[in-house]
């Protein structure tokens, strides 16, 4: 019989993304109000609030050993947070590309790519592009445009990289298609 658990979220408001870390001890929640919040798997009792979008957040991924969480949010940047500390080790900001004459995508998809030593992690968003990004550099390392094969339909909902290393991935879109790269 299935259970449902609802820690209270103070005054939260509606979550659009959760995720459990690699161990199972925290659970991560992000939502309208732009803050991720993690939460004691066990108690539910609330470890810390990230902040530092400034819109809703759509997206979040655990680094495949915890150390790192990353986040998509409607305000165009992709964050990498350190859960133990709560702080912001790098942002990704779609304005700083050249996409758009400094106008932000929305990104509502992010996901680390599960090589053994960090390298990428990517996103998508509202304008159908794909961007794969360097974290040790900050800067963009490539990006795809999931709109060729329909240009009316291209937001990117979700994305997710292949578990094997070879940085390949598959994206979903609001259309209900799905793409790979």
């Amino acid at each position: 019989m299935p259970v449902a658990i609802r820690p209270n979220l103070l005054d939260a408001s509606a979550i659009r993304t959760v995720a459990v870390s690699p161990t199972g001890g925290v659970i991560a929640t992000a939502g309208d109000d732009g803050l991720i919040r993690l939460w004691d798997a066990s108690s539910f009792k609330l470890i810390r609030t990230l902040k530092g979008h400034t819109a809703a957040v759509y997206a979040i991924d655990y680094w495949t050993d915890g150390t790192l969480l990353a986040s998509a949010s409607l305000d165009g940047t992709v964050r990498v947070w350190n859960p133990a500390d709560g702080s912001n080790t790098r942002t990704f900001d779609t304005r700083s590309i050249g996409d758009g004459n400094g106008v932000p995508s929305k990104q509502f998809s992010v996901a680390f790519d599960p090589e053994r030593s960090l390298k990428y992690l990517a996103s998508g968003g509202e304008d159908g592009i794909v961007r794969i990004w360097n974290y040790q550099t900050g800067a963009l390392e490539r990006k795809r445009d999931q709109r060729i094969a329909k240009p009316d339909k291209k937001t990117i909902r979700s994305l997710s990289f292949a578990p094997n290393g070879s940085g390949d991935f598959v994206t979903g879109g609001y259309d209900g298609k799905i793409g790979s790269i």
